[in-house]
């Protein structure tokens, strides 16, 4: 199961900062994968750092890196699956196979790495995508993007919400103001009925992003669920001052409306 309805935690960091790929129907937006990814392979970073978000994701010394198994670059790829077809999986593979070689000589490619992983996930190599993103968590610890891609690798693909939980838990624990994790990690408990965590996930999400007025409106949906209704009336009176305060007209009704119909 998908763990966000909309959007699927596949983050990668490009020249203009961190993105991410949206899910949607592959017949819309193979050309569209295509040429993101190959943008993400020509803006890979080179060096042993990476600047990102007003701090340094640093690898780990070259004595602990020895004893970390380095993925195999010569994996075969599968020859169908996974969410691209056509043309745009030809152009995938090639620029795989590319990256793959910049990889064998640049082993310290940070972004080389996650763009290895996100492309093996969309040619449906997903224990590829795995071992790609797991040697990121290995090297470089203190990042929070390949826990994300994991956390939705697990969930989406490989059927395993315990790793899934550790993922996303690790990852919010690195990138505490990221509002999009505390809703995917949201999203992993609700679809394991595990509501009493994912309550406590968006509380915990709204303390640390105390504007992010989409989670603020989840808890209150989740309590309307859950039939905690004085806690959604919190909830509903706190999202409906976030959003009169930016100036959206529009989901203030909608969100007051929502509130007037709770019985």
């Amino acid at each position: 199961m998908r763990i966000g309805a909309v959007v699927a935690l596949v983050f990668v960091i490009s020249g203009a900062g961190w993105w991410f790929l949206r899910e949607s129907e592959p017949s819309k937006q193979n050309e569209e994968n295509a040429a993101s990814l190959e943008e993400g392979l020509g803006a890979l970073e080179v060096g042993g750092a990476v600047q990102e978000g007003g701090y340094t994701i640093e690898r780990l010394p070259d004595a602990a890196a020895e004893h970390i198994t380095v993925p195999n670059l010569a994996r075969a790829v599968p020859g169908t699956g996974g969410d691209i077809e056509g043309t745009a999986r030809v152009q995938a593979v090639t620029n795989l196979q590319a990256l793959s070689s910049e990889l064998t000589f640049n082993g310290d490619n940070f972004n080389g790495w996650l763009l290895l992983g996100v492309y093996r996930n969309l040619l449906g190599d997903y224990q590829g995508a795995e071992e790609a993103w797991v040697y990121v968590t290995q090297r470089y610890p203190d990042d929070w993007q390949a826990y994300a891609n994991l956390g939705d690798l697990y969930a989406t693909h490989l059927k395993d919400s315990t790793k899934a939980e550790a993922a996303l838990t690790r990852a919010v624990a690195v990138q505490k103001d990221n509002a999009e994790l505390y809703r995917a990690l949201f999203n992993l408990y609700v679809a394991e009925h595990k509501n009493d965590q994912a309550t406590q996930t968006l509380v915990q999400g709204i303390k640390a992003v105390p504007k992010a007025i989409d989670l603020v409106v989840l808890l209150a949906r989740h309590y309307v669920f859950l039939g905690e209704i004085e806690n959604a009336r919190v909830e509903y009176d706190e999202a409906i001052t976030l959003a009169k305060t930016s100036g959206n007209t529009t989901l203030e009704a909608t969100l007051k409306g929502e509130k007037a119909a709770l019985q």
